[in-house]
């Protein structure tokens, strides 16, 4: 079970404007006021998935990550597509080699 306030540590923790967490959860926006979002499992993955990176990266940071575009994509992308896998991955990345930015056309 998801515990309560996961989906407002989520929102927060990736600076999503309400219609993004909507659409990274897959939710109407009556279902996020009512609190559904705490019940989906992948609110709970991405809480936990977030608090651990918040272990190693500032949340300022994550927040910028999630949307630079990376090799596959942004992370940000992944969310809305609901391919929280490559969303994973993504961030199995930024904790293993760090936020990498690199000149354009480099």
């Amino acid at each position: 079970m998801t515990p309560a306030g996961a989906t407002e540590r989520v929102q927060a923790q990736l600076a999503l404007a309400d219609d993004e967490l909507c659409d990274v959860l897959g939710l109407t926006p009556v279902q996020l006021l009512s609190g559904e979002g705490d019940l989906l499992p992948q609110t709970a993955v991405l809480d936990e998935l977030l608090r651990a990176a918040g272990e190693q990266v500032s949340a300022e940071g994550i927040q910028r990550w999630l949307r630079a575009s990376g090799p596959a994509g942004t992370p940000l992308e992944h969310l809305l597509a609901h391919d929280y896998g490559a969303f994973e991955t993504a961030l199995d990345t930024l904790l293993s080699r760090g936020f990498v930015v690199r000149k354009k056309g480099a």
